[in-house]
């Protein structure tokens, strides 16, 4: 019985813990649109940089509160949550655009697999659908 208590305790605690998630998106259209070079305008590059620390493979410094992008890129799929979490920061220091072109990702790791560091730069031009 003592075990049964102590067991519905924690599970009441872990349940009234919150977590918070932080997204930024831009539509994508599921039609195909040929587009002339007129028709948009790209930025300068922009640069992002990400750290990220695993401990046991796990990111606590991100485990309730997550920073991460679903947005209109072109030339590449994102492969990870830290490449999201850079096309985030993008997109949070240049609001207005509609687009990324052809993001490029330069990705760090440093440490063992019990405590590891990743750190992911992304390059990438933003782009504005003219009117």
């Amino acid at each position: 019985m003592k075990k049964f208590f102590v067991f519905a305790i924690l599970a009441v605690c872990l349940s009234a813990t919150s977590c918070s998630s932080y997204y930024r998106s831009m539509k994508e259209p599921n039609a195909y649109i040929e587009l002339k070079a007129a028709d948009y305008t790209l930025s300068e590059p922009v640069t992002a940089e990400v750290s990220v620390t695993y401990i046991l493979g796990i990111d606590f410094a991100h485990l309730f509160v997550t920073k991460a992008a679903n947005a209109g890129v072109f030339g590449t799929l994102l492969g990870n949550a830290t490449q999201s979490m850079a096309i985030y920061e993008v997109l949070e220091a240049n609001p207005g655009w509609d687009f990324i072109m052809y993001p490029q990702f330069k990705t760090e790791s440093h440490g063992i697999p019990l405590f590891q560091t990743e750190k992911v730069t992304v390059t990438c031009r933003l782009g504005k659908f003219n009117k």
